[in-house]
């Protein structure tokens, strides 16, 4: 990336393949193998750069980073973790799901650093941020379960049925 411009080069040729301009700034970027794409982590969201019939795509991920991803790590073939101004955030690819750690969840803080992440040989991710390191193996996050509304729809009392209006407060 220069400025406003992302160039793709190719090294075969050794020539500049693509470019696009007016792009926001690549901070990090990872190789997908499995789908041949490059996932580039941008002061404006997430971004993949893939070839498509010999020409060259770059689309944003809509709903995914809040616009300021700071890190980009994969984690095996289906997961994507990226660091920024508000937590760490989990991008199941597959599922295109996205799921937001907070402090809640453990983590240092909710600013993290630019290009402070790294994945290990391991699998333990690292992020960098205001507060310290958060570290953690992804194996390890369990998906949050949300819990079903409870409501109440009939009351018995010794036998004898009370009508909503006495019970609909609790």
């Amino acid at each position: 990336t220069y400025e406003d411009t992302l160039h793709v080069f190719n090294p075969s040729t050794r020539a500049r393949d693509t470019f696009f301009t007016n792009q926001p700034l690549v901070v990090d970027a990872v190789f997908d193998p499995l789908r041949q794409t490059y996932w580039l982590a941008t002061l404006n969201g997430l971004y993949f750069l893939k070839q498509d019939s010999g020409k060259w795509q770059l689309k944003r991920v809509e709903g995914i980073g809040d616009g300021n991803i700071m890190g980009i790590e994969m984690n095996g073939e289906k997961e994507i973790w990226m660091s920024g101004a508000n937590g760490i955030q989990h991008y199941d690819i597959s599922m295109n799901k996205v799921r937001t750690l907070l402090l809640s969840d453990g983590i240092q803080g909710l600013e993290f650093r630019l290009d402070a992440s790294l994945a290990a040989k391991d699998g333990t991710l690292y992020f960098g941020g205001s507060n310290g390191i958060t570290w953690f193996d992804p194996g390890d996050i369990k998906p949050t379960v949300a819990l079903p509304e409870t409501k109440i729809v009939r009351c018995l009392v010794n036998g004898t049925e009370r009508p909503e209006s006495q019970f609909s407060a609790l």
